[in-house]
């Protein structure tokens, strides 16, 4: 994935340059060849931005690991979310102050997290309450959201974690709860999906406390 990433941002910058140039040459002579390189950028900055997101989900088992107050990292991944979409969305915590640090690697479960808080708020358009949870639960720390949104059809909960796999109208990439599985899944941790049509879904991610005796194993090939 690492590789992909690094080939496709060098044609990406390619097809960039290319829609500037046309830009500057043709773009002022003709109003309509200007408005398709406006799609044409569009379209690009999408694929750039699933690019990044492939490049991290491809380094998730690199990074080294660090004390994290994941119930400040989950409020991040919320506002940060929120802030993006502009919805009327509110949240409502339920955090455990005994939950304190645990030990991760930091950057892989805040892109998880964002992940998660984004398909809330995307499954939302109108608006609504995101009920945000941290718990302990012997070991281990749970980092849950649950959404008021339309919910999934049982049929469907069974490929949610497939690649491109989308369950919300509008939503840009479909590589949200597949990347979310396998950054978890690297990080020595569980994924949970609950979800009634009308009545919304939640997503719970089950992380140990600490992972200092064990070893992430490379991506498979």
């Amino acid at each position: 994935v690492g590789g992909m990433a690094h080939e496709l941002n060098n044609a990406l910058a390619v097809s960039v340059a290319s829609n500037q140039q046309a830009a500057r040459d043709f773009g002022e002579q003709n109003p309509a060849l200007a408005a398709a390189i406006k799609r044409s950028d569009g379209g690009l900055s999408r694929i750039r931005r699933t690019v990044d997101r492939l490049r991290r989900f491809a380094m998730a088992a690199e990074g080294k690991l660090e004390p994290a107050d994941v119930g400040a990292m989950l409020d991040f991944a919320l506002e940060s979310a929120i802030g993006r979409a502009r919805s009327g969305v509110i949240i409502q915590r339920e955090y455990d102050p005994a939950v304190g640090a645990i030990e991760c690697h930091v950057a892989a479960l805040a892109e998880a997290l964002f992940q998660i808080a984004r398909n809330a708020v995307e499954a939302m358009p109108g608006g609504g309450t995101i009920q945000a949870t941290v718990r302990n639960e012997g070991n281990t720390v749970v980092l849950a959201v649950a959404d008021e949104g339309r919910g999934i059809p049982q049929a469907d909960l069974a490929r949610v974690f497939d690649p491109f796999y989308s369950r919300a109208q509008g939503q840009k990439s479909g590589l949200g709860l597949s990347a979310v599985y396998g950054l978890v899944t690297a990080l020595g941790g569980t994924v949970e999906i609950r979800s009634a049509v009308n009545r919304g879904t939640e997503v719970a991610i089950m992380m140990p406390k600490s992972q200092s005796q064990r070893s992430i194993p490379p991506p498979r090939a």
